[in-house]
């Protein structure tokens, strides 16, 4: 128990006694000690809750779910859960590993986790961008998959830091008691297995445990260490896909698109692989690896090209967050004798929205910058008039079935109307025929690309197209 110190403040104190009695039992003596725990309390409770945020560390909330698995056994149908939380898209680290999220975005985070839970419900920090929830008497799984609906709710609107905006989301995991588990750490491991699939699928979202997961994890690791492997043993490659001046009929660009040459499974495409480079952080050595590789390829493009050629690159938001990015840039720029505006990045509107400030830095420095996909998905008008574009990319999904002039053909009118009023210039993805093509001719829309003019082709290929001239 604590006493009040005469010089103020409080110390905890351990008191131990025992009674003798005398034959009749009488108590006649109590003898006993005090003593001053203070410092080791501190540190029991510093190793039981985060430093940063006082609360629950890991190892206490591990306490805490195997007092409810002993919970569990008794029979009246007692249920809980365990949610993983791995928060998406936070600022990058400063020079000495510091973040705004560590100190100012943190407990907004928590307030407004807070607000999710109900009585008797618990909030821990698990790591450093991890937390995990214990939910207490559940019906089923669509109880905790309401509470993840909540979060996915509140950590929506933008959190405010000193400067900036910052839009930051949770993946979430869910896994349910049953009579399955026979320990509290395997429903941890199960409840994070599932939020890493939340990331694959796109971040953002919530996935509940299945027993497939469990399958799965063993390929996933197996998977990134291939990942590592293949950039030290130089296996990935890169397809070139032709951008084409939608009035001349002549290659205007070149946009760089990564494949992995792997020697079991035969060229990978990046929808099986980028998701969990994205998600490791692999994506940035890649990332690197590319456009060094592509500025090198390019160079040659460039001396047989007619007119003015671009090199486009596709770049993510943990790559537009890297504060070595523009450091990268200027060396590509500089080793094969570059200039800004012969390099577009390509970036979609979560990821601009994300790196706002970034992507300035890359416009001031002369870099274009296309808006990749727009059309789909939360991409928005408004878009045009927030972020400053040299293009914006209709997506290819426009131009996928429906009529002959493709899916969607008024929406694409009007995005290339009102892009043209606002002097942005517009690109459409996934021409795939002459009548196609004409309809873009027609509305005016400044480029295109797809299979009509050519698939996906490797530096030699891109180069064969450059020479002879090729036009549509």
């Amino acid at each position: 128990h604590r006493l009040h110190h005469e010089g103020g403040g409080w110390r905890w104190v351990l008191v131990r006694g025992q009674v003798t009695r005398d034959a009749a039992g009488k108590a006649v003596r109590f003898s006993g000690s005090m003593m001053d725990v203070t410092e080791r309390k501190a540190d029991a409770d510093r190793a039981l809750h985060d430093p940063l945020t006082r609360l629950p560390s890991a190892a206490l909330f591990l306490d805490l779910v195997k007092r409810s698995f002993a919970h569990a056994r008794r029979p009246e149908g007692y249920r809980f859960a365990v949610l993983f939380l791995d928060l998406d898209r936070l600022p990058p680290s400063g020079e000495g590993g510091d973040r705004p999220a560590d100190g100012e975005l943190l407990p907004q985070m928590i307030e407004r986790l807070q607000i999710c839970l109900r009585e008797g419900d618990t909030l821990a920090r698990h790591g450093r961008d991890q937390f995990t929830i214990l939910l207490d008497e559940l019906n089923g799984a669509a109880d905790a998959e309401v509470v993840a609906k909540r979060i996915h709710d509140v950590t929506a609107p933008p959190f405010e830091l000193p400067g900036q905006k910052v839009l930051v989301t949770a993946s979430v995991g869910i896994a349910l008691s049953g009579p399955a588990y026979a320990r509290a750490e395997d429903l941890l491991l199960d409840a994070e297995a599932a939020m890493h699939r939340a990331k694959a699928q796109g971040r953002g979202r919530s996935v509940v445990f299945d027993a497939g997961l469990r399958e799965r994890a063993p390929q996933l690791l197996d998977l990134e260490t291939d990942l590592r492997g293949a950039l030290l043993r130089e296996e990935f490659r890169i397809h070139y896909l032709p951008i084409v001046d939608v009035a001349s009929g002549r290659i205007q660009g070149l946009e760089a698109l990564i494949r992995w040459a792997h020697p079991e499974r035969g060229m990978v495409a990046p929808e099986h692989f980028m998701p969990l480079a994205e998600e490791t952080g692999l994506i940035v050595p890649i990332g690197h690896w590319l456009l060094g590789q592509a500025g090198r390829e390019f160079q040659s493009c460039r001396g047989v090209a007619p007119g003015q050629l671009t090199l486009n690159v596709n770049l993510s938001s943990r790559q537009l967050q890297h504060k070595d990015l523009l450091e990268q840039i200027d060396g590509v720029l500089t080793e094969h004798g570059l200039e800004p505006q012969d390099l577009v990045m390509e970036l979609t509107e979560s990821t601009l929205q994300q790196g706002e400030h970034a992507a300035a830095q890359l416009r001031d420095r002369g870099v274009r910058l296309y808006m990749d996909d727009f059309g789909i998905g939360s991409s928005s008008l408004n878009s045009l008039y927030r972020f400053p574009l040299d293009s914006l990319k209709i997506d290819r999904s426009l131009f996928t079935g429906g009529s002959p002039r493709g899916q969607a053909p008024e929406l694409v009118r009007t995005i290339v109307s009102l892009a043209q009023e606002l002097g942005t210039r517009v690109v459409a993805e996934g021409v795939e025929t002459a009548e196609q093509l004409g309809f873009l001719r027609e509305l005016g829309c400044a480029a295109a690309q797809g299979f009509y003019f050519s698939p996906p082709v490797d530096g030699e290929g891109a180069r064969s197209l450059l020479e002879r001239s090729a036009t549509w």
